[in-house]
């Protein structure tokens, strides 16, 4: 097919909505455009706070950019679970090295990190603006559907860190992107495209399967013999890519991607997680729904997108570790099947003649999530602006524990081991996961504990409490075995405040017996 078929409705929708465009009322334009306005500049002050910020903006970001700085170093990335040192590196290679690369050209590393998600933010946004053009979608509803997206807490909190959950969204989108191309060519070059990007978005984050399943579903029901072949080139190259990684890194990607992924689940997060999605998206969901009731709303690739990036945050958000980035994928998904349901609905038409039908009371929840969601960015910033004094005033009292010349450290803290720039030996949160499944041994890091070979151990908890051996699965600890010997072993020497709960607290060794027979070791066990 040469394509001049399938474009000439959406030309055709595209000249009716420009028309409807121009002839809205001009008090109904300001009024989006000022929406637009302001999701811009909440949008804007979590990217500036970004930039702003010299310390972490969450626990995993030193994490990530510890590891990236590894692998710019050469020492490569996803590394064997058994023995030192003790860290698991769970996400696809994409951003890491492209991490790493900011790095290697003398960006700070959480800096570096940060650029790649906003850049992929920003593509994010026109990708999302190009999908809903490429649908017909009216001027107003386009602009209506930007502001949602920018707006959102989901969005802006979490595209602006450096995680690899901006950029997965963006490949994710623009495979969307690239398939709403094909609907309208019939070419092979955008479909081929489109199975890249979910590629691209699956090797950098394991989780963002969404658009690759909304994708691959829709042209096997539309097209069933091209959907086949499609799904059958992914599912040789997907496999063929990770036996090639496995390969290079001697079993570790498998072990660190998949094996030591696999988190325990707290159900009662899931909770947590749909009374914050109630709150922030609750408005969206109800606007994507209502457009269900009118018919020809339905898009086969956008109803299959909201249904599974909701479908895969509902399964995996009760993991232990999860946060609220488990959100974004579905937060956009809604804003656009929002964005298409106020087209369809004819709702800027209906509310210009102040139609006393159902259809105008969606600008209820509109504004509400516009109101709602600005106001979490501004409390986000405020309470970034506020971690990240207590973040430095943490750095700078911790920074005589943390001097190279201290000798062996081990911190459950990450952010201060990055900018002292000493190495992860214990990844605490994913080590102590992999020691209770039995996938890590915890002997060489207990026996060096008994010896004082580390000398200086930061935690979150005060072991000399009473119940200081208990600890909260949610926060990075240590095994209990590890506990108890830094109980018997080590004495509290500073409490520190910091960003999260209590500070933390700093032991060191007590001295050692004549008739304890043990020396203090100076290299790191390696114990398989």
């Amino acid at each position: 097919m040469d394509g001049s078929g399938p474009r000439k409705p959406i030309l055709e929708k595209s000249r009716m909505t420009a028309a409807s465009t121009a002839t809205a009322p001009r008090g109904l334009r300001w009024a989006v455009t000022a929406a637009l306005g302001v999701a811009a500049l909440a949008l804007l002050s979590h990217i500036a706070v970004a930039l702003w910020a010299q310390y972490s903006l969450t626990q995993v970001e030193p994490i990530i950019g510890i590891q990236a700085g590894g692998l710019a170093a050469g020492r490569g990335l996803y590394l064997e679970l058994d023995r030192y040192p003790f860290t698991v590196s769970p996400y696809g290679p994409i951003f890491y090295g492209l991490s790493a690369l900011a790095q290697r050209c003398g960006v700070a590393a959480l800096l570096g990190g940060r650029l790649v998600s906003i850049a992929a933010l920003l593509g994010t946004l026109w990708l999302f603006w190009r999908i809903l053009c490429a649908w017909g979608v009216g001027e107003l509803e386009r602009r209506t559907g930007l502001a949602l997206l920018a707006c959102s807490g989901a969005f802006g909190i979490w595209g602006v860190v450096a995680q690899s959950d901006g950029l997965a969204l963006f490949f994710s989108v623009a495979a969307l992107e690239r398939f709403a191309a094909y609907e309208r060519q019939r070419r092979w070059a955008p479909l081929v495209a489109a199975g890249l990007c979910i590629a691209l978005a699956i090797f950098t984050k394991q989780s963002f399967l969404a658009a690759g399943a909304a994708v691959t579903v829709s042209l096997l029901l539309k097209e069933p013999r091209r959907g086949l072949a499609f799904a059958g080139a992914l599912a040789a190259f997907g496999p063929a890519v990770v036996a090639v990684l496995n390969a290079v890194t001697d079993g570790g990607y498998l072990a660190n991607a998949v094996l030591a992924n696999l988190n325990p689940f707290a159900w009662s997060k899931l909770y947590d997680h749909l009374r914050y999605f109630a709150l922030a998206s609750g408005g969206l969901a109800l606007v994507a729904a209502a457009g269900l009731a009118r018919r020809g709303t339905f898009r086969l690739p956008l109803q299959l997108y909201v249904a599974f990036s909701l479908a895969i945050w509902l399964l995996t958000s009760p993991k232990v570790g999860s946060d609220l980035n488990y959100q974004i994928e579905p937060t956009l998904a809604l804003c656009l099947a929002a964005a298409v349901s106020l087209d369809r609905l004819r709702f800027f038409e209906l509310l210009a003649r102040s139609d006393p039908g159902w259809v105008t009371l969606l600008q209820i929840p509109l504004l509400l999530h516009l109101v709602l969601n600005t106001g979490v960015a501004v409390q986000s910033g405020m309470n970034r602006a506020v971690r990240e004094q207590l973040a430095q005033h943490e750095n700078m009292a911790l920074a005589e524990w943390t001097a190279p010349e201290r000798g062996r450290l081990l911190s459950v803290e990450i952010d201060p081991l990055l900018h002292a720039g000493r190495p992860m030996e214990v990844e605490p949160l994913i080590y102590t996961i992999l020691v209770e499944a039995g996938v890590s041994p915890s002997q060489p890091v207990e026996r060096d504990l008994e010896t004082g070979a580390f000398r200086t151990v930061i935690l979150y908890q005060d072991l000399t409490s009473p119940g200081g051996l208990v600890a909260n699965p949610e926060l990075p600890s240590l095994p209990a075995s590890q506990l108890d010997v830094i109980r018997r072993r080590y004495s509290l020497a500073a409490h520190v405040d910091g960003p999260l709960l209590d500070g933390v607290f700093v032991y060191e060794p007590k001295p050692l017996d004549a008739t304890d027979g043990l020396e203090a070791s100076a290299t790191p066990s390696h114990g398989q």
